[in-house]
């Protein structure tokens, strides 16, 4: 039975229990009472009350709290309450539009009831902006606000809702302002018929733009002209058009600093939606709840869900918002499906389905996890699924969808029907649903560059540098600046500091008279990095910045140099053009990718054929990796008359500097090629410093574990302070991660370079022939470090002294190897904890634990909390006591037994 019509079967049963004594003008069964009933969210049975309530199978009540009769029950004693939209009066409001959201009585309630006031405000509503973080729930509220409109007849029935995405076209603004105004025939190159735009197609409705902060200042002064006057033009046209609709805006960004004041100021409602965090416990749980029930809808059974999983969720901190915690939530639930189809039996998701960055969530100390765990009930939460069938039309687009749900099942038919085992299948499956999951994020990832990527190439402080001269730029000049004209200004000032040649300054006089805007701005701009970067930069600088506004952040597209990598291996290629191209927000570096079993004549006359396609008339930068493809450029040359050079040794950096500096107006072929090279030698000159240090020494030290931090950097912080109180010199400690042994002994001869490779030491032996290996537990007991010393000096009267209270080394050695033998728990998260309860236990004692009493402690309470914690067992009775008992159940909610109590006295003792 469908939730819904358990629902409306219990309030049935209710109704029919009333006595003809008991009926006043209160009767009536309050959501909250039926979800207690049914052991259901509050806010689900609240959404089926409404359902049934549209459907006109109840009467509601309203007041505080709204009641609900059934219809059939009312009718026969004469109760009336608020009616069925078709039964009201033309002037009566629907106000329960909002009410299947999560918080539309709590958190969201001043949101909504701002919202209905601009949607009711005549004559026909008030355009409204909405704030608030990524993931808040923008879109969702948008749409209620169209729905609220429509219901109470603020527009028609039949009344269109355009939605528009102003990110999708930031980087072409004659499109985006095409696709968002029209267009007449002919209004620039390759408009040969008139193009309708989305505020006609969106005329009598409501139009809601989405990151509004993306659209160009032009595109801002248009649309507060809507909404002042009610009038645009096509793009091309004279005459003004009439445009009748509402506007509805979003934004993730200051609205001050990210829209133009003259804009903003039209928008008299404003509201800012709270992030999840702001929502509190029990509304989240309410989310979660959500979720899970749509998730069981589109699998068709119940979803089972353990009690802890239920807790990390509470206390997990998404920096997505309640989006990420969909997204969270839908690839949860597929893993547990996964097993489902596997093991045909219950689907049901436990600690071991979650991720880790979730799964550590239940580590939260404090009032917050207390506050969680008694919100929430014993046992596993059971959801039954959502009352009701979408059709296939209504799916949000960017759901991870029931398609994903079918894809898995098609799949674990066609291997079961293939014979695999469970582990084959397992293994099969978990591929299979980390593509299409990925697949499914790329597809609704925002075009725009983010942060994180750009750091994996451009330092912070010129990121930063950069955001922040774009906000000023857009406060003293009223110039904005496109997000990928700041890419580019980011990796030109990047390359400004790495290349070490001058370059010829271009003519600022004819800069200040041609270009006297993007002039001034550059000019503030170069003087602005001088104090933000603390760096020197020549004046001729604000030549090349002011060449950049003009020809990236205008519509005038200037010749560029092609870029052309050519690299063995499937998919090489392609991999480090479609980095390039991403990050510069461009279709510029073409590749072609060259298997071991491809004729080189064949994939040099598809390079012939490409450089016909992309020159532009300044030449091609060829980039290949080795081989035969270091003579294709003269081929291409000779054959088609195209300049070109030949850079070989491709790597993903040199090439986006390549992509960066082709497309600058100013560069040459000759130019591009030379900041290329100059790139790669000062990145090998770092490299080389970086790990040879500024001075050559003889001898190398590697201090290794799987991570490359914790152990490895412990030992190296240990061993070279060893190393500086004994005046020892010429050893270089260099810590490293390792994954692949034999890849790992390569690795590290590389590193070394020649020198001798005195010792290695740390949690895994890579088995280095002819080279001393010292085990991590050695260090743990004070003899590792002398063997170290012996080794590096031949004396034996060298002081290896680490203290016995010196902690570090042991510290970092436990929490590696829990990290890399625990099953779910994380030993960095742990060590805290574990230490805390070492000193307690010192404390109550009046001892001090030596490092292997400190090492046998603490593995065998992470080991004993993760059994326990894992076991889902329920306390039963008073804890007690033992204050180690106490604090490990407010810490984790697990009861350490009476066994694990005398193997802690048997270690100590």
């Amino acid at each position: 039975m469908l939730r819904k019509e358990k629902v409306y079967r219990l309030l049935y049963d209710e109704c029919s229990r009333i006595k003809t004594k008991d009926i006043k003008d209160d009767v009536g069964f309050s959501a909250e009472y039926i979800a207690s009933k049914l052991n259901l969210t509050r806010n689900n049975v609240s959404a089926d009350l409404n359902a049934l309530y549209r459907e006109g199978r109840v009467y509601k009540i309203e007041g505080r709290p709204t009641l609900y009769l059934t219809r059939d029950w009312a009718d026969e004693h004469g109760i009336t309450g608020s009616k069925p939209k078709s039964e009201r009066s033309a002037n009566t409001i629907n106000m329960d539009i909002f009410s299947d959201m999560v918080g539309h009585d709590g958190s969201l309630l001043p949101y909504i009831k701002q919202a209905q006031a601009a949607m009711l405000y005549p004559p026909k509503g008030l355009a409204t902006l909405l704030l608030g973080e990524t993931g808040v729930g923008k879109t969702t509220f948008a749409e209620h606000m169209y729905l609220f409109a429509r219901a109470n007849g603020v527009i028609k029935e039949d009344a269109p809702y355009v939605v528009f995405n102003c990110a999708d076209y930031s980087n072409n603004p004659q499109l985006l302002m095409s696709i968002l105004f029209g267009s007449a025939k002919g209004a620039y190159t390759g408009s040969d018929v008139d193009r309708v735009g989305l505020v006609e197609k969106a005329g009598g409705g409501i139009l809601f733009l989405d990151e509004v902060h993306r659209l160009p200042p032009e595109g801002q002064e248009m649309l507060f002209n809507i909404i002042d006057r009610g009038l645009y033009r096509r793009l091309g046209e004279v005459s003004e058009r009439k445009a009748d609709i509402i506007i509805i805006a979003a934004t993730t960004r200051d609205p001050r600093s990210a829209l133009l004041e003259t804009f903003l100021r039209r928008f008299p409602i404003m509201i800012k939606l709270p992030s999840l965090k702001e929502r509190g416990l029990a509304e989240k749980l309410e989310i979660i709840s959500d979720f899970f029930n749509k998730e069981a809808e589109r699998v068709k059974r119940p979803i089972k869900v353990a009690r802890d999983v239920m807790l990390s969720l509470l206390l997990y901190k998404p920096s997505g918002n309640v989006g990420e915690l969909k997204s969270d939530i839908e690839r949860i639930s597929s893993r547990g499906y996964l097993d489902y189809l596997i093991n045909q039996d219950e689907m049901r998701i436990t600690l071991s389905h979650l991720p880790e960055n979730i799964r550590e969530a239940i580590l939260t100390p404090g009032d917050e996890k207390r506050s969680a765990e008694k919100l929430l009930k014993y046992g596993d939460y059971v959801f039954d699924g959502a009352s009701f069938e979408r059709q296939k039309s209504e799916r949000d687009p960017y759901d991870f969808s029931m398609e994903v749900y079918e894809y898995l099942d098609e799949k674990s038919r066609e291997y079961r029907g293939n014979g695999l085992s469970k582990g084959e299948m397992t293994d099969r499956l978990l591929k299979d649903l980390e593509e299409v999951f990925l697949r499914y994020r790329e597809g609704i990832l925002s075009i725009g560059i983010k942060e994180q990527e750009l750091a994996r190439f451009l330092s912070a402080d010129i990121i930063s540098s950069v955001k922040v001269l774009s906000e000023e730029v857009l406060k003293k000049f009223n110039y904005h600046i496109k997000e990928d004209t700041l890419i580019a200004l980011a990796f030109h000032i990047n390359s400004m500091f790495v290349r070490k040649n001058k370059v010829n300054p271009i003519n600022l006089d004819d800069i200040k008279s041609g270009h006297p805007v993007e002039y001034g701005v550059a000019s503030y701009m170069v003087e602005r990095l001088k104090s933000l970067l603390k760096r020197d930069i020549p004046t001729y600088e604000a030549g090349f910045i002011s060449m950049i506004l003009y020809l990236t952040n205008g519509e005038e597209r200037p010749k560029k140099i092609g870029v052309m990598v050519i690299a063995h291996g499937e998919g090489t290629a392609t991999g480090m053009a479609d980095v390039a191209n991403k990050l510069l927000r461009t279709d510029h570096v073409k590749a072609i990718d060259m298997s071991l079993d491809d004729n080189p004549e064949d994939i040099l006359e598809r390079a012939i054929g490409l450089a016909k396609d992309i020159d532009e008339g300044k030449g091609i930068l060829l980039m290949v990796d080795m081989g035969s493809l270091k003579v294709f450029g003269e081929e291409i040359e000779k054959r088609t008359g195209i300049n070109t050079i030949t850079i070989d040794n491709v790597s993903t950096p040199a090439l986006i500097e390549a992509a960066h500096r082709s497309m600058l107006p100013y560069s040459t072929l000759r130019d591009v090629a030379r900041a290329v090279l100059d790139l790669t030698r000062n990145l090998i000159a770092a490299t080389s410093k970086e790990v040879n240090g500024s001075t050559q020494r003889e001898r190398v030290i590697f201090t290794v574990c799987s991570t490359g931090e914790g152990t490895a950097m412990y030992l190296k912080e240990v061993i070279e302070r060893a190393l500086k109180k004994n005046n020892i010199e010429g050893v270089d400690v260099i810590e490293i991660n390792i994954s692949d042994r034999k890849k790992a002994v390569e690795n590290m001869k590389r590193i070394a370079a020649g020198r001798q490779i005195a010792a290695i030491a740390g949690s895994i032996n890579p088995e280095m022939p002819g080279v001393p290996f010292i085990n991590l537990m050695e260090f743990v007991t004070g003899n590792g470090l002398e063997r170290v010393l012996r080794l590096i000096s031949g004396s034996t009267q060298l002081r290896a002294d680490i203290k016995d209270e010196d902690r570090t080394v042991v510290y970092g050695a436990i929490m590696d190897a829990l990290d890399e033998n625990l099953n779910f728990l994380s030993g960095k998260k742990l060590m805290p904890f574990l230490d805390k309860y070492a000193r307690m236990i010192e404390k109550e004692k009046d001892i001090k634990l030596d490092n292997h009493k400190y090492t046998l402690f603490t593995m065998h309470m992470a080991y004993a909390i993760e059994r326990f914690k894992f076991a889902s067992r329920v306390v039963e009775g008073a804890l007690p006591p033992d204050p180690l008992i106490r604090t490990v159940y407010e810490d984790f909610g697990v009861t350490l037994e009476s066994d694990e109590l005398k193997i802690i006295e048997e270690i100590i003792k």
